[in-house]
């Protein structure tokens, strides 16, 4: 079965999309025409006229499962540093507030490097954690 996509070709964007399509576009529409639909994830790429990979959805996990990839040593560690270290207290705060974990965050990439960097992660460790 075919797929037929109709989009703009000023710019880009998609104007239809679905197994026929109709024998004459009105003007500045054009088709595109593949031997399937488009996998689940993919989404239209106006600048490339194609479908592509979609965003990577977040990983999120559960605060306990967070907890679970530290170390005595460094759940130890953090904790105290939130007395003394005002970015390590934050993060506390943001992890104590929050539902679940996204992983993919770049907030969370970041937090974890300062960590490194102070010390109270192992050099590496950072990203450890963070591909769980």
């Amino acid at each position: 079965m075919s797929w037929y996509v109709v989009y703009d070709m000023a710019s880009g964007a998609i104007r239809s999309s679905g197994s026929s399509v109709a024998a004459s576009l009105p003007a500045g529409l054009a088709t595109k025409t593949y031997a399937q639909p488009p996998a689940d994830g993919m989404v239209w790429d106006a600048s490339t006229l194609d479908y592509v990979a979609g965003p990577t959805p977040p990983k999120k996990i559960s605060k306990l499962d967070f907890l679970g990839l530290l170390t005595q040593a460094e759940l130890e560690a953090i904790n105290a540093a939130t007395a003394t270290d005002g970015k390590v207290a934050v993060f506390m705060e943001f992890f104590r507030a929050a539902n679940s974990i996204d992983m993919s965050s770049p907030v969370m990439a970041q937090s974890l490097g300062y960590f490194e960097m102070v010390g109270l992660l192992a050099a590496g460790r950072s990203q450890v954690i963070l591909n769980g």
